[in-house]
């Protein structure tokens, strides 16, 4: 069983609400995007234009956490904990969000076909949670 690595979409939302964190250890790579959503991908021209420039900034990738590594940073920086419900028939999942020490809660009720798919549901809502 493999981790699942958060969508470009998510990843972008993420980096502007202040994620940071190294995405390695533990046995796999730094993982990222980039600038056209590319995991992993080419950053040729991107180096290119920037020694033409002579620009001393470095270029931009986004990070490609995976979801239990951003998950966890909502949970201990911004105390919003994600999970997943599923009906008693389990035909289908619903991700949910609720702020720690709070009885409001946040459930998209869209239907996913997989935890994972109902867990990235959560974590772009709790992103946009994050003000």
């Amino acid at each position: 069983m493999e981790d699942q690595l958060i969508s470009f979409e998510t990843a972008k939302l993420a980096k502007e609400k202040g994620f940071n964190e190294p995405t390695h250890g533990r046995g796999w790579v730094n993982n990222y995007y980039n600038h056209l959503g590319v995991l992993k991908g080419d950053v040729t021209e991107l180096v290119k234009a920037q020694v033409h420039k002579k620009d001393t900034k470095p270029f931009e990738t986004i990070a490609a956490p995976t979801q239990s590594l951003l998950q966890k940073w909502l949970r201990e920086k911004h105390n919003l904990m994600c999970f997943v419900d599923f009906p008693n028939d389990w035909s289908y999942f619903t991700g949910t969000v609720i702020r720690k020490g709070s009885s409001d809660m946040v459930v998209r009720e869209i239907e996913q076909d997989t935890y994972e798919e109902a867990l990235e549901v959560a974590l772009l809502e709790s992103l946009k949670l994050i003000t």
